[in-house]
């Protein structure tokens, strides 16, 4: 049966995420700036929140079944509604309903890989569900380098796609760094577990406040690690501002007031970073930043121009980052300006755009257009 035109005579493209904890997470904010970037190109982007979801009101948004072996009943009546173009799988788990939609509709599938949700589990059952899923996809991409080389182990070919940067950053409050002797305001935004190692924020700050330079921490979001954080820091004499999770306009407020982003996450066999959306959100507003090797943040950073990418496991070395940037105003002013360049060329149209090449679709398209 052929699908009928959407609202607007054009083309859809149906997104499938996971539930939404909170709309704040790194996986509902690269669902809504990739629904964006379709948008921008001109299809009708349909999102289905496998669970609860992130209302988002440019978009058909559609909450399915709890089962993942039914969900794909969703897609087929949307389907014949809607001039469906492409499905997309935001992770492995939420493609998994749209393999049989796509094998029953002939519809081509992309299945999107972040990092840890692909490696958390690895008991034999998820790791064979896992090939499974994206063998059956038209494509894959990774978000970085450090997560297609993961998926390659598996003998999947596989592409790299950058994200993008929400449009709320596009006018952000832009930070300024005069040099001493006020404060240098050091921030993390994350979720509190342990990959995102906010101790060794913590630690390098306490060498810091003992050579005497005056900083202050901000954490910026929640998780079960807080209080073990907040006893690390009151043991080390760290005075941190914990925050919890804020909205928008809230955080657009807090980068505008600080003069470093640090994440500097560990990176293990069942949990990495995949990419870091908050290095690319901190360097709209002029924030140098820094991350952790051996992760996705050696393609969101570039390392020494709009910040540094540190041994996460070597405080030492985050300290001496911070300690450059205090001391040197001019470099500051320097990465500053590269960063905000720099994440000025992370574009969700262009990162929808790249998705849709590799399903041979065009790549931008006018209403009532056909594929």
């Amino acid at each position: 049966m052929k699908p009928e035109s959407g609202p607007n005579g054009t083309l859809s493209v149906m997104i499938s995420s996971p539930a939404a904890r909170n709309r704040y997470g790194g996986l509902t904010r690269y669902t809504h700036g990739l629904a964006q970037g379709m948008k921008q190109l001109g299809y009708d982007p349909i999102v289905i929140w496998l669970g609860e979801g992130w209302e988002m009101g440019f978009c058909v948004r559609v909450r399915a079944a709890a089962a993942s072996a039914i969900r794909f009943w969703t897609v087929l009546p949307l389907h014949r509604r809607h001039r469906i173009a492409a499905l997309v799988g935001v992770t492995w788990k939420s493609a998994l309903p749209l393999v049989v939609a796509s094998r029953l509709t002939g519809l081509p599938l992309v299945t999107i890989v972040h990092g840890s949700e692909y490696v958390r589990r690895s008991d034999m059952w998820t790791r064979s569900l896992k090939r499974w899923v994206l063998r059956r996809s038209s494509a894959v991409v990774a978000v970085s380098r450090k997560t297609a080389s993961v998926v390659a182990q598996d003998g999947i070919p596989v592409s790299v796609v950058h994200p993008g940067v929400l449009l709320p950053y596009r006018n952000p409050l832009v930070a300024s760094w005069s040099g001493g002797p006020g404060e240098f305001r050091v921030v993390t935004v994350a979720r509190l577990v342990q990959r995102k190692n906010v101790e060794g924020v913590i630690r390098a700050l306490a060498i810091l406040q003992a050579r005497g330079y005056p900083f202050t921490y901000t954490v910026v979001g929640s998780g079960p690690e807080e209080p073990r954080l907040r006893a690390v820091a009151a043991e080390l004499g760290v005075p941190v501002e914990w925050l919890g999770d804020v909205p928008d306009e809230v955080l657009n407020e807090i980068y505008g007031k600080s003069h470093a982003m640090v994440l500097c996450s560990r990176a293990s066999d069942r949990d990495f970073e995949g990419f870091g959306l908050v290095y690319l959100e901190a360097n709209c507003h002029g924030l140098p930043v820094i991350g952790g090797r051996d992760s996705g943040a050696e393609d969101a950073v570039q390392d020494g121009i709009t910040g540094y990418v540190v041994d996460p496991e070597r405080p030492e070395q985050l300290a001496a980052c911070l300690e450059r940037l205090y001391l040197d105003p001019e470099h500051w002013r320097k990465m500053s300006s590269a960063a905000r360049r720099w994440a000025e060329s992370f574009l969700w149209e262009r990162t929808a755009s790249r998705i849709l090449s590799h399903l041979r679709l065009p790549a931008r398209i006018e209403p009532n257009n056909s594929v």
